[in-house]
């Protein structure tokens, strides 16, 4: 990964790490890379999250879905989240987790 795409996706995960604090999130940021998740997360009602941020302009959902999912299944008791910050919308991420779909 050059030090552009480094840079562009330290953007996304520093603007959807705020957006998770801001929601009342307990949050961890790895700083796996490639290896792994971005983030650690335990939402308000208790849920514990593996958390992917895509900061790119078309999303590839099979294939980010499926490392979100691969990711948390190696960690127990943890579901998967992954965000995709929307294009030309720099503070608008799409969220998608086991059970929704939603535009935070």
């Amino acid at each position: 990964m050059g030090r552009m795409q480094k840079t562009k996706g330290n953007e996304g995960e520093d603007s959807f790490g705020s957006k998770l604090n801001s929601r009342n999130w307990d949050v961890a940021r790895t700083r796996n890379g490639v290896k792994g998740e971005d983030f650690f997360g335990t939402s308000p009602d208790g849920t514990k999250y593996t958390i992917e941020v895509k900061n790119i302009k078309i999303l590839n959902y099979g294939e980010c879905l499926k490392q979100a999912r691969e990711q948390a299944a190696k960690r127990m008791n943890c579901e998967y989240m992954l965000a995709w910050r929307v294009p030309r919308r720099p503070s608008t991420f799409v969220v998608f987790t086991k059970n929704t779909i939603e535009v935070w």
